[in-house]
């Protein structure tokens, strides 16, 4: 992943927190992003039945993860 395609995803990441209000915040979301819990799949789906005030995961969008090998796929990387 390139470094524009990075801080093109980080301008997002921040344009959409700093258009949130504290109202908007839920219990999981403070901190965000460094500090936040993982964000609310639920949510992100737009059906987290625990609601707003008492959800204990992140309802602000993440940027998304680094790809991680499977016990199984670095086994097979490692013969090769």
């Amino acid at each position: 992943v390139d470094e524009a395609a990075q801080t093109e995803e980080k301008s997002k990441m921040a344009a959409a927190v700093a258009d949130l209000d504290e109202s908007m915040l839920n219990p999981g979301s403070l901190g965000h992003p460094e500090l936040c819990n993982r964000p609310c799949l639920f949510f992100a789906m737009g059906a987290c039945s625990n609601g707003e005030a008492s959800c204990e995961f992140c309802h602000i969008p993440h940027e998304k993860r680094a790809a991680h090998l499977d016990k199984r796929h670095r086994y097979v990387l490692n013969t090769l």
